[in-house]
């Protein structure tokens, strides 16, 4: 299984990580196409940046925020004109900060985010995560390519999309978790999968076990289930995600049972002992005709070295 083990958060890119994303054409800078203006600064830009901030607070200059690039501070300005302009060069010295006009300021790209979090959409709208583009003024929305369209014009409804751009991530074609649910608690599963992998040479047996928000209402204890997710999985364990997708396999019943497979986990489960296992490894469920009795093995996964010992209990096909 290919897991994502890092904790999900919104991406409010900073100073220096946001340069990968490059400068927008229609920005303008101070010296390179816009208006240079000359005065007497004496202060470096660089060497103290949040002065920099304070500064366009104090004088309530709306601004977009600052970004470090190229050996400079390029102060971002709503609303760029000469006597900011002048403001500024009486204060730094010239070649140690450019100004770029942009039509956001900082605490309008704040308020998406905020809104984004407020109408829940990361939920409804299966967003992964957003980030603050100081370079492009824009919020970025990283999403699915599920519906990405429909997404799109749904978040556009409450939010102008001048404010947006959007990175869209290929969905997985293979799930990226497979295994039975073992229990339901507070609207999420937990989803073990049954087949342990190695993680090195005394963990010779873990077995990836996720509580998995964002599940479809029909979902049931007993139930095998591939799951897609969307952003990251906590580092716990077991580890915590939310679902960008679901699928419930579909086991055939055998001809002479009366009960279905997932009915006989959940019959299962009736055991106390089964029952108090925090994470229950489902390795096999079978059904003999002969003597109409059904028998599951399983396990208990902890974290531990060597092999883990395996249990089975036997089942009578009764409804």
């Amino acid at each position: 299984m290919k897991m994502k083990f890092s904790i999900r958060s919104l991406l409010i890119v900073g100073l220096l990580a946001v340069l990968i994303s490059g400068c927008g054409a229609r920005m303008q800078a101070s010296g390179s196409g816009g208006n240079v203006y000359k005065g007497n600064g004496t202060l470096n830009a660089m060497n103290d940046p949040n002065e920099v901030r304070q500064f366009l607070a104090e004088n309530h200059i709306a601004n977009g925020d600052i970004y470090l690039l190229e050996g400079k501070v390029f102060i971002n300005i709503v609303g760029m004109n000469d006597e900011k302009g002048r403001l500024l060069a009486n204060r730094y010295k010239a070649g140690t900060y450019r100004t770029v006009s942009v039509a956001h300021s900082i605490e309008e790209l704040q308020a998406v985010q905020q809104k984004l979090m407020d109408l829940d959409l990361y939920s409804k709208l299966n967003l992964d995560s957003s980030g603050l583009d100081t370079i492009n003024n824009r919020i970025v929305i990283t999403m699915p390519d599920t519906n990405e369209e429909q997404v799109k014009l749904e978040i556009q409804q409450y939010i102008n999309p001048d404010l947006l751009s959007f990175v869209i991530q290929k969905e997985s074609v293979d799930p990226e978790l497979v295994g039975y649910v073992t229990k339901i608690e507070n609207q999420r599963a937990l989803v073990v999968t049954p087949i342990s992998r190695k993680v090195n040479e005394t963990r010779e047996e873990f077995y990836d076990a996720v509580w998995v928000s964002n599940m479809p209402p029909n979902i049931k204890v007993g139930q095998n289930v591939q799951v897609w997710f969307k952003g990251s999985i906590a580092a716990s364990y077991p580890g915590q995600g939310g679902a960008s997708k679901v699928t419930i396999s579909e086991i055939q019943k055998p001809l002479k049972a009366k009960l279905t497979q997932d009915e006989i986990i959940r019959k299962a489960l009736m055991n106390k002992d089964i029952a108090d296992i925090k994470i229950l490894v489902i390795k096999e469920v079978r059904y003999d005709e002969t003597s109409a009795m059904w028998s599951i093995r399983y396990k208990s996964a902890v974290i531990t070295d060597g092999v883990l010992e395996e249990h089975v209990i036997q089942i009578p096909d009764k409804a």
